[in-house]
């Protein structure tokens, strides 16, 4: 899934999936030539990963709060209900990224 994520398509056929390229001969002056689907895309897969990675610190900060809890339930608790929610987290995001790749998919074939 990682790779869906990170892999940029370059369609030589296609120039609004190629990457972008500069139309001036200074290098101050360079602006690259982005489309609007690159730039939506490129947010999307920024919001997901970091969101991602949120989430899995999350599992990982859950955990060391079970370990550390000492027997007290309601450290535990907590530490469960933490746990929850980083899972849910994780589980929005993969569904939010099939759900924009269904989209996409769709407006593509228009």
């Amino acid at each position: 899934m990682l790779n869906l994520l990170l892999a940029d398509r370059i369609d030589p056929n296609n120039p609004s999936v190629n990457l972008p390229t500069c139309t001036s001969t200074s290098v101050d002056n360079c602006i690259p030539n982005t489309s609007f689907e690159t730039l939506f895309g490129t947010g999307i897969k920024v919001v997901l990963i970091t969101v991602a990675v949120a989430a899995f610190i999350g599992i990982v900060y859950s955990g060391l709060m079970m370990i550390t809890s000492g027997g007290d339930a309601t450290k535990f608790a907590l530490a469960k209900k933490n746990l929850l929610y980083a899972v849910i987290g994780i589980i929005v995001v993969i569904l939010a990224f099939f759900i924009i790749s269904l989209a996409y998919g769709f407006a593509g074939s228009l």
